[in-house]
C-alpha cells in the first residue's frame, strides 16, 4: 500500500492543536495577572496544571518504551504521537522546575522552619530544598534523555531503516522502564505527598502512574480524532486501532481504582490517626461531595459505559468518554493538591482555569511543532503495513 503523503504529514492543522500558542499566550497573562492578586492560589493552580500535562507527557514515555520492549506491531501507526508527546517533556519540565521552586515556600509547609515538628526534624536529611530541587531536575532530566533518545532513532529510521535501531530501541527501553518506575515513584512523593508531609502512603507512586496512563490513551483517542477529522490518517489508523486504544484506558481506569482502593482500604482497616487525617481533610465541608463525585466519575460510570466491544469500536462515543476520563484525571489531581490550601472546603479559582489555559496551550503547540516537522508515522517501519492492516480478533 502506497501512502497518501498528504494523509501522513501534517499540512492542516487539527482544531484540538490548532490554537495552541494563542492559549498559551492569553493564559500566561492572565496567570500574571493571578500571581500578583494571589500568589499561592497561582502556584497550587499551577500545580495541578502542570502536574495534569506532566502525567500526560509521562503515560506517552511509559507507553513508548512498552512498545519497543514488547515489540508491538498493532501500535506501530500510532507510535510516532506518542513519541513526539514524550519528547515535549523537557519543554514542559523546564518550566515546571522554575514556577516548582518560585513556590516552594507557597507549596510545601515544610519549607518552613518548625523546631516542634519533631517528625519534620526526623525527614530533613530527605526532606529539604537543595536535596529536592536536585531530585526534581533528575527526575526531569532522565525522563527528558529517555523520551528525546526514543524520538530520534524513531525520526532516522524515517531516513534510512535499519534492523540495529530496533535493537538500540528495545535496549534503552528495558532499563528506561524501570528507571522510569523509580522515578515516577518519587517524584510523586516529592510533588504531591510532601503537600502533607506528615503522611505517607507505599502506593502513591503506583496510584499516581494509573492515572498517567489512564489520561495517556484518552488524550491520544483525542489527538487521533481530530487528525483524522482534518484529513490525516484515514485508513491508516483504523477503528481496531481505537478499540485497543479504548481497552488500554479501560484497563487503567481499572488499575486506578484497584490502587485508589487499596490505599484507601489499608488505611481504613489500620485506622492509625496520622494516615487516616489524610482521608479526613477530604471528607470535610464541600470537599466530601468532591470525593463522593471522583469515586463514582472515575470508576462505576466509565465501567459500565466502557465494558462492552460495542462502546469501544464506536469512535464517537470513545471520544466523549476520553474527555469525560480526561476531566476526572483534573479532578483527581484537583483533590489530591487543593485541600492543603483550601483546608475547609472547594474554592474554584478562575486562576485554577487560567494556569491550566496556559499549560495547555504551551504544551499543546510543542507537539504540534513536532509531528510538523515528521511523518505522522514511521514511514520506512517494515512492519508499517501489519499495522495498517490489523484486526481484532
Amino acid at each position: 500500500m502506497k501512502l497518501d503523503q498528504k494523509s501522513i504529514y501534517l499540512q492542516k492543522t487539527p482544531h484540538l492543536l490548532k490554537h495552541g500558542l494563542t492559549l498559551g499566550i492569553i493564559g500566561l497573562v492572565l496567570s500574571i495577572v493571578g500571581a500578583v492578586i494571589e500568589r499561592d492560589q497561582f502556584y497550587f493552580s499551577f500545580l495541578v496544571a502542570g502536574l495534569f500535562w506532566m502525567s500526560i507527557l509521562l503515560g506517552a514515555l511509559f507507553y513508548t518504551m512498552v512498545h519497543h520492549l514488547v515489540g508491538a506491531r498493532w501500535s506501530i501507526v500510532v507510535r510516532r504521537v506518542s513519541e513526539t508527546m514524550a519528547n515535549a517533556i523537557p519543554y514542559v519540565g523546564i518550566a515546571f522546575l522554575i514556577i516548582l521552586f518560585l513556590g516552594l515556600e507557597s507549596l510545601y509547609h515544610w519549607t518552613h522552619n518548625n523546631p516542634v515538628d519533631h517528625l519534620l526534624a526526623h525527614k530533613r536529611p530527605y526532606l529539604n530544598v537543595p536535596f529536592f530541587m536536585v531530585r526534581a531536575v533528575l527526575f526531569i532530566g532522565i525522563w527528558s534523555f529517555l523520551g528525546h533518545y526514543l524520538y530520534k532513532h524513531s525520526i532516522a529510521g524515517d531516513q534510512k531503516y535499519e534492523v540495529s535501531d530496533n535493537s538500540k530501541l528495545y535496549k534503552i527501553s528495558a532499563p528506561g522502564l524501570i528507571v522510569f518506575a523509580m522515578a515516577i515513584t518519587f517524584a510523586a512523593f516529592d510533588w504531591i505527598m510532601t503537600l502533607d508531609h506528615h503522611w505517607y502512603s507505599t502506593i502513591f507512586g503506583v496510584y499516581f502512574f494509573a492515572g498517567c496512563a489512564m489520561s495517556f490513551f484518552a488524550f491520544m483517542i483525542l489527538v487521533f480524532r481530530s487528525l483524522q477529522n482534518s484529513g490525516h490518517l484515514k485508513n491508516i489508523v483504523t477503528v481496531e486501532h481505537f478499540h485497543d486504544l479504548g481497552k488500554l484506558m479501560f484497563a487503567f481506569t481499572c488499575f486506578w481504582t484497584f490502587t485508589a482502593f487499596s490505599q484507601y482500604m489499608l488505611i481504613w482497616y489500620g485506622n492509625i490517626p496520622e494516615e487516616t487525617v489524610w482521608y479526613s481533610h477530604r471528607w470535610v465541608g464541600t470537599w466530601k461531595n468532591w470525593s463522593l463525585f471522583l469515586a463514582i466519575g472515575h470508576f462505576p460510570i466509565p465501567f459500565v459505559l466502557l465494558m462492552s466491544r460495542l462502546a469501544k469500536r464506536n469512535i464517537k462515543f470513545l471520544v466523549i468518554m476520553a474527555i469525560w476520563l480526561l476531566g476526572m484525571q483534573w479532578v483527581d489531581l484537583y483533590w489530591l493538591v487543593m485541600p492543603n490550601f483550601h483546608h475547609h472546603g472547594i474554592h474554584i479559582s478562575w486562576i485554577d482555569f487560567a494556569a491550566w489555559i496556559m499549560v495547555s496551550g504551551f504544551t499543546i503547540h510543542f507537539i504540534t511543532r513536532k509531528l510538523k516537522k515528521n511523518a505522522l508515522v514511521p514511514i520506512k517501519d517494515p512492519f508499517l503495513q501489519n499495522s495498517i492492516e490489523f484486526m481484532n480478533h
